[in-house]
């Protein structure tokens, strides 16, 4: 009987299984898809490197710092600074303005001056320290900034939460202010899927495989001496390797119930999937639209993250992410991000056409761009909860994001439900 199942390959259930196997346990991780990551992940298209999503990974935060070799992920970061469409209250037109740090941007110290007013900063400060009960729009409604400010900062936690309604509680909001103030968000060169690519280098190759992919699970049995797993594989899978195997097949044949038993169960499969395997009602999840653009001459030569102000926009920000990494692009392109909070459908022209306004270029640029991939991604991150996400089964024990929708919030679930588990015998 093996110490540990784990339900899920994503950031969570990776450093789960890391933390446990570093504990000398047993552990298997059973994997739905056909890769690890979970929501995180990166695919190449015409040699470009599009992320799952436009992603980034902030390493202030203090679980990347416990949990990832940081330099060996070859981080590129952003500017320390965004570029504001919409805010004709500091050029008096409808041109795109920066606002950075002005010792670190010294060319933009008149414009972020202008930006925030000391009270501005001084309310900032305290909403990130003590935002108070309620939900994030609440803490922004009670700080009453100036109207810049209040827009830019609404505009910018909505691209990071997935909401326009800014629903979850005031204490997430305030701890992603935080981080952000603490740390410049980064890309890894080679895509967000170095990050679970890193954790799956960790774990051991024992038999049976740490990870195996294709394994949908269907149900679990708590027991007096463990925990039974009903799992359907959708294909045949290597049982020696913890990457998907092409020698040693099983025989079973796909579709066919197995079980696994192990004395404890961790259930990190994403929230809408945990929450099933439980019992529960599934958590509100928040859509997120990505679109990628392949171009031959890039919008800018910034670094710096664009948010769009405007309320009647379908976009929130653009990113132009081969300035920051150049490895995104096939050499001689560019690759550029545009996002878009919920689901609805917009026009592909009207996308590109904004996208140009946002740079203060012509909308005849547009023509010579290529749309790569767009991502409607339905389950992007779950609307935050206090409590997250909580077995009702005995020894059954949840690690995600769902109390903290964030790389963050993963990797600290992940770690902290592992060392949980270590207390049990």
């Amino acid at each position: 009987m093996l110490d540990v199942i784990i339900i899920g390959a994503g950031l969570a259930g990776l450093n789960a299984a890391k933390t446990l196997q570093q504990a000398g346990k047993c552990v298997t991780v059973l994997e739905s898809a056909d890769r690890p990551g979970g929501r995180i992940g990166t695919e190449q298209v015409q040699g470009y490197l599009i992320d799952h999503g436009f992603a980034l990974l902030n390493p202030a935060y203090p679980a990347a710092k416990k949990s990832l070799n940081l330099k060996n992920l070859d981080l590129h970061a952003w500017a320390r600074g965004v570029t504001l469409a919409g805010a004709p209250e500091l050029t008096g037109s409808a041109d795109p303005v920066t606002v950075a740090m002005p010792l670190r941007h010294p060319r933009h110290t008149v414009s972020s001056l202008k930006f925030a007013s000391p009270k501005d900063l001084a309310l900032l400060a305290k909403i990130a320290s003590r935002p108070g009960p309620g939900t994030i729009a609440d803490a922004l409604d009670r700080a009453q900034l100036s109207p810049l400010v209040d827009r830019t900062v609404r505009r910018f936690l909505a691209g990071v939460t997935g909401s326009l309604e800014l629903d979850s509680p005031a204490a997430f909001g305030a701890s992603l202010l935080r981080y952000f103030l603490k740390g410049t968000p980064t890309i890894p060169a080679q895509g967000m899927a170095a990050i679970p690519a890193q954790l799956l280098k960790h774990l051991e190759n024992p038999s049976p495989a740490p990870v195996r992919y294709h394994h949908h699970v269907t149900m679990l049995k708590p027991e007096a001496d463990g925990v039974t797993v009903t799992f359907i594989r959708s294909q045949a899978q290597d049982a020696s390797s913890p990457l998907r195997g092409t020698s040693a097949q099983h025989t079973v044949p796909a579709g066919q119930p197995e079980t696994l038993k192990a004395k404890y169960v961790i259930v990190a499969a994403g929230p809408v999937t945990t929450a099933r395997l439980l019992g529960q009602n599934p958590p509100q999840m928040n859509a997120i639209q990505t679109w990628w653009i392949g171009m031959d001459e890039p919008v800018s030569t910034g670094k710096f993250l664009t948010l769009d102000l405007d309320p009647q926009s379908p976009l929130v920000h653009a990113a132009p992410i081969s300035n920051v990494s150049p490895s995104y692009a096939p050499a001689g392109k560019h690759l550029l991000a545009l996002t878009a909070v919920g689901d609805t459908q917009v026009d592909q022209a009207q996308v590109f056409a904004r996208a140009a306004q946002l740079y203060g270029l012509p909308a005849s640029v547009t023509k010579d761009w290529k749309l790569l991939a767009h991502q409607v991604i339905d389950e992007a991150l779950p609307v935050v909860t206090n409590d997250g996400i909580e077995s009702n089964l005995p020894r059954v024990f949840t690690a995600g994001d769902s109390a903290h929708a964030s790389i963050q919030g993963a990797l600290d679930s992940g770690r902290k439900t592992a060392k949980l588990v270590l207390k049990y015998r």
